[in-house]
């Protein structure tokens, strides 16, 4: 169980944290199964804590600044462009008459 945790802690103390923070909350806007709220909340907890502080010398100053403007330019780029989408399917999908009864 050990191990896992320092993987964990390995790849969250990367810089390549961000990159899947950003790509897991901008799935999240088009497929609601996602766990990005889980892992935002995890991640900031970590970050908070001192294991991934010590972890990489590469983090931010602040890296739950860091988390929250992942997660807050996915959500302000996934919603738009899931509104851009469902609009487009509206505009294929055939209208049927209304019935007569």
């Amino acid at each position: 169980m050990e191990e896992l945790a320092d993987v964990i802690l390995s790849v969250a103390g990367s810089v390549w944290i961000y990159p899947i923070v950003f790509a897991l909350t901008l799935a999240d806007a088009f497929l609601v199964i996602m766990p990005s709220e889980t892992m935002v909340v995890a991640l900031a907890a970590l970050s908070m804590s001192a294991g991934m502080r010590r972890c990489s010398a590469r983090l931010s100053d602040n890296p739950v600044l860091a988390v929250v403007l992942s997660v807050v330019t996915a959500l302000t780029l996934g919603v738009p462009i899931d509104h851009v989408a469902a609009r487009i399917a509206d505009r294929r999908r055939p209208v049927a008459p209304p019935e007569r009864g």
